[in-house]
């Protein structure tokens, strides 16, 4: 299926601008249609939820959910 620019983003849960970074640093192939605009299709938005998954924070043992963990900290 071909999407817009917008409706990947909402797919995908991230911004249209983070649809237009990732597309410009070359991570997210598009087609362009006859008036210039973006398309993309369904491995687009596969493709953004992983990167989108990958971009948040690990959560280790060290590091509970929410929290800095103990690391660092000075008493």
């Amino acid at each position: 299926m071909d999407h817009s620019i917008g409706a990947v983003a909402r797919l995908a849960g991230v911004s249209v601008k983070a649809v237009r970074h990732y597309s410009d640093l070359g991570l997210l192939p598009y087609t362009r249609t006859p008036a210039g605009h973006r398309r993309y299709d369904d491995a687009a938005v596969a493709r953004l939820r992983l990167i989108r998954m990958a971009a948040r924070p690990a959560q280790g043992p060290c590091q509970p959910p929410g929290g800095q963990g103990t690391h660092g900290r000075t008493h």
